[in-house]
């Protein structure tokens, strides 16, 4: 697993005792797992551009796929003061089914909180109501303060514990699930003028 990059099923159940060994204890490692087999698309293209200070940089984007393994293959167009210069990279990361990511992190003796009930909720609530989604924030914002506030009130040793310890996955739960609804909700249609 060289450069951080879990690319065999080997290094996707060492990176999770690697997350293990670094973590205070109670601590929380927050991840984002890359692609399963069977999302990536071969055939897609991609390019962004930007500018800044007089320097444009443009980055074209593929991906090959071979066997369980994903290859994502940039090349960087940068013009500067009229010269142009040409620079490639290359990113590979193993494709893992959800099974044996979650077994691997079982097995370094790490718990599981994920994340994937937020934005159904909040799609649910943004599609059922608006006046749900408004509870979801309130929800969320009186989380946050009982976190917060309640070490500050009972002070000792296991509120304050108990508080670190869920804070993060409290917020990773609403800001997703915020994120959610602000994409799930319908755009807001203009007034309907009245008939003269």
């Amino acid at each position: 697993m060289r450069d951080g990059r879990a690319r065999s099923p080997d290094g996707v159940r060492r990176a999770p005792v690697c997350f293990r060994e670094h973590l205070a204890p109670g601590g929380v490692a927050l991840v984002e797992p890359w692609f399963p087999q069977g999302v990536l698309d071969p055939a897609k293209r991609f390019t962004h551009t930007g500018e800044a200070q007089g320097v444009r940089v443009s980055r074209r984007s593929r991906t090959e796929i071979d066997g369980t393994l994903s290859r994502l293959l940039f090349e960087y167009e940068i013009e500067d003061q009229g010269a142009v210069r040409r620079v490639s990279e290359v990113h590979e990361l193993g494709l893992f089914t959800t099974t044996e990511m979650m077994q691997a992190f079982r097995n370094a003796g790490l718990e599981l909180f994920l994340t994937v009930a937020a934005p159904v909720i909040s799609i649910w609530l943004a599609h059922l109501s608006t006046r749900l989604a408004k509870w979801w924030r309130n929800v969320h914002l009186l989380t946050t303060l009982a976190l917060i506030i309640a070490p500050m009130v009972w002070f000792n040793p296991y509120t304050l514990f108990g508080s670190l310890a869920m804070f993060l996955p409290a917020q990773a739960f609403f800001v997703v699930g915020s994120i959610a609804i602000w994409f799930a909700s319908p755009p807001k249609l203009p007034p309907r003028e009245s008939p003269a």
